[in-house]
């Protein structure tokens, strides 16, 4: 059993070491560096065990880079792990896949953490048989006869990004895969997206209605009505805002992302009775694992706008409560200690002017 770790690298010099030690444990490693001015290449082919190819892909795709670093792979290797450079694969990763991977597995899930937590089964996967396909958030594409046998793993992938890179080039690559298939409801969720990034508030609009008439996962549908009723928002379109939110609820009523987007809104308008429901769903539903997922959704946020609002309703209790839950969960917020010490003093002068 052979385990290749390939990967693709642009300016990755800061990364190249930590790459290196991560994926120690692969039986062989290959890059494709697509056009790198540091000292990327240098360090990787002064490491051992390193098969470094310099192409050129012009105008850039992802995917056609990681086929060249795929099609360089030996024919020998049974087992493709996908990295980038600031990606890291857990202790024993390797190995684990080494001693289980079974004979015509196709892929295999494993967690991916992006500060977000949730399953990929698209950068472990054999040999053979597979291409990248999709300019960027690519994906792997199955060509092979017969049916896809998966394995699942419990093991983690960790992306550290480098967040001083700028991303202004996904922007035409999405508007090219949208226009390669117009059908293609994940592109154009992710289009909506960094429309969003770009705050181009009229074309996040047009892109989530291009999203909800191409079908796709439901996820994304009510992702991309949230990203449309907040451009509505900036675009000073209440009533517009308020259809978008209700309508994100309608594609995904279980998850916790949709009633927050309206709880928030509601907070904004005045809307304290809606506020104070939508944020209490927030409250009651688990935190789901897909890349979709908001961590900030399900922390003291939510109680932040069960306080204002159950106040605002005369809920004084339930108001101080979840004012001290939100300090409790952010403890060097200024304003959420300010709005405690108002809550606790207005809640005393209440209780003296009407004694039990």
């Amino acid at each position: 059993m052979k385990i290749a770790a390939y990967t693709i690298a642009l300016n990755e010099e800061k990364h190249v070491m930590r790459w290196l030690e991560g994926t120690r444990d692969a039986d062989v490693r290959v890059v494709v560096d697509t056009g790198s001015t540091d000292r990327t290449v240098a360090l990787l082919q002064a490491a051992p065990n390193v098969i470094v190819h310099q192409v050129s892909i012009k105008p850039f795709r992802f995917d056609d880079a990681r086929n060249a670093a795929l099609a360089l792979i030996p024919a020998d290797v049974d087992v493709c792990l996908s990295l980038d450079m600031d990606e890291i694969p857990e202790f024993n990763f390797f190995h684990t896949v080494r001693e289980t991977w079974e004979p015509d597995t196709g892929r295999g899930w494993v967690w991916w953490d992006t500060g977000n937590k949730w399953r990929n089964n698209n950068r472990l996967h054999a040999r053979h048989g597979y291409r990248w396909i999709k300019p960027c958030h690519e994906v792997t594409f199955r060509y092979a006869e017969g049916e896809e046998k998966t394995l699942e793993y419990d093991l983690t992938v960790f992306h550290k990004p480098d967040d001083t890179k700028a991303r202004t080039y996904y922007l035409p690559m999405l508007e090219a895969a949208v226009h390669e298939d117009p059908r293609d409801a994940r592109m154009w969720a992710y289009l909506t997206r960094e429309y969003y990034f770009h705050r181009k508030w009229e074309k996040v609009i047009e892109s989530a209605f291009a999203t909800l008439n191409a079908g796709g996962w439901y996820v994304e549908r009510s992702a991309v009505c949230r990203a449309a009723g907040q451009a509505s928002q900036e675009l000073g379109n209440k009533d517009n805002a308020l259809q978008w939110f209700q309508r994100a609820i309608k594609e995904n009523p279980n998850e916790l992302e949709p009633w927050f987007s309206f709880a928030q809104f509601s907070y904004t308008v005045g809307n304290w009775q809606g506020c104070w429901d939508a944020a209490s769903k927030v409250n009651e539903l688990e935190p789901q694992t897909h890349y979709l997922n908001d961590k900030s959704v399900w922390d003291w946020r939510c109680y932040d706008l069960l306080s204002v609002s159950g106040w605002q309703l005369g809920k004084k209790d339930e108001a101080l409560k979840f004012a001290k839950m939100a300090v409790e969960a952010n403890p060097t917020d200024g304003r959420l200690q300010d709005n405690l010490k108002w809550l606790e003093e207005n809640y005393v002068a209440t209780q003296a002017e009407n004694p039990s």
